[in-house]
């Protein structure tokens, strides 16, 4: 996960990132990472930099493979696809893309 976000903040170097482990829910969740505007955690990424960047790593992680991943409220599964995601976490001033890869 760490070379990905590497090479995600190289193609993106005006955004930041927050990795972690067991985000949000621990025990359930692996590895994850958020990105952000470039000033960090709090800072919304714009709506256009956020579907890039899906794009982007959507396209790029193979290893490790994503399990899950969050953009405004859109949820994609690596065992469901895509689906609606009701909280507003990931909206608004919160709006951030967040990626849960499997171990």
């Amino acid at each position: 996960m760490d070379r990905l976000v590497i090479r995600a903040l190289a193609a993106f170097p005006h955004l930041s990132a927050n990795t972690y482990e067991g985000h949000p829910w621990p025990g359930w969740d692996h590895l994850s990472v958020d990105f952000w505007d470039k000033r960090g955690r709090g800072w919304p990424l714009s709506r256009e930099d956020g579907f890039k960047l899906r794009r982007w790593i959507r396209r790029n992680s193979l290893t490790p493979p994503m399990r899950h991943d969050i953009y405004l409220h859109e949820l994609w599964t690596s065992f469901g696809g895509e689906s609606h995601w009701a909280p507003d976490d990931h909206s608004g001033r919160l709006r951030h893309y967040h990626v849960t890869f499997w171990p």
